[in-house]
């Protein structure tokens, strides 16, 4: 990337050095960075005074200075805007990965739902079958035994006849039977 801006910075720099008003910023840029770069290496000891380190670049000197570092600001700014902008495209990157991976599990998640409401839905009509099944049996079955019911108490009536008819008892009934 720094490779790739160095063209760009070489342009600016040109154009800064021809141009007369930023030759002027360039040169008070670079004159303010010199001089407060020197107060800082200066050991802080002593009156502060416009020592032999502390004089003003010549103009030239300050102007070339100025559109060096004007350069660097530009592949820097660059460079920073290249990496912000990989930055926020690996995030969309990822964040849409996880969108796809929630669908997905969210899709998966509907499948299964719907596999077990169909199974459930098997389930309850089997279920509702052999209910449907098992009370057709048993209303057989009552039928069955109120028809026994009805034989019983017809076979019990006609003993109670026969034995009242007769006046032999109920034992001479029971052998006529058999």
């Amino acid at each position: 990337v720094r490779q790739a801006a160095r063209p760009v910075a070489r342009m600016a720099m040109s154009y800064a050095e021809k141009h007369p008003s930023f030759r002027e910023q360039s040169a008070a840029v670079a004159r303010w960075v010199d001089m407060r770069s020197k107060q800082m290496a200066r050991p802080l000891r002593g009156p502060t005074s416009l020592g032999p380190e502390l004089e003003e670049i010549p103009y030239e000197n300050a102007v070339q200075q100025g559109c060096m570092l004007f350069g660097e600001v530009v592949v820097y700014t660059i460079t920073g805007a290249v990496l912000v902008y990989e930055y926020s495209r690996q995030k969309e990157s990822e964040r849409k990965k996880m969108v796809d991976e929630r669908e997905a599990a969210e899709h998966w998640a509907a499948e299964e739902r719907a596999a077990i409401e169909r199974r459930c839905k098997d389930l309850l009509t089997e279920h509702e079958e052999r209910y449907e099944e098992l009370r057709r049996s048993v209303k057989a079955l009552e039928l069955e035994a109120e028809k026994r019911d009805a034989k019983v108490k017809a076979l019990q009536k006609e003993a109670t006849l026969w034995v009242n008819a007769t006046g032999a008892g109920w034992w001479r009934w029971l052998r006529s039977k058999g």
